[in-house]
């Protein structure tokens, strides 16, 4: 369990988004070379579901329903508030193209 927890914490707080991403690319690459791979994954998650595992059951939950919708209240200086997604928006559309871009084969 520990192997894990220190996974998830790099993924999550020690590396940047772009470690992250390339990460993504990696599973993507190995499930689309070895999609059995991911069938074994997918039925020990749902295996773990039926026994009442809670992580389990809302992880298929979003995978198969999506996540909800949550509410969020703007108020202030919508301008600026605009121009920051917009940004956002712009960083995560660059970083896309670089992943696809490494996902090419050289």
């Amino acid at each position: 369990m520990a192997h894990k927890k220190t996974i998830t914490r790099a993924l999550n707080e020690e590396y940047p988004q772009q470690v992250r991403g390339a990460f993504a690319a990696v599973l993507r690459r190995i499930t689309v070379q070895e999609p059995e791979r991911l069938h074994k994954v997918a039925t020990v998650l749902f295996e773990e579901a039926e026994k009442g595992n809670l992580n389990a059951i809302n992880i298929l939950f979003d995978r198969l329903d999506g996540r909800p919708h949550q509410a969020i209240e703007m108020s202030g200086n919508l301008d600026v508030k605009t121009e920051v997604l917009s940004g956002a928006l712009e960083r995560i559309s660059k970083t896309i193209e670089k992943i696809r871009q490494s996902e090419q084969p050289t």
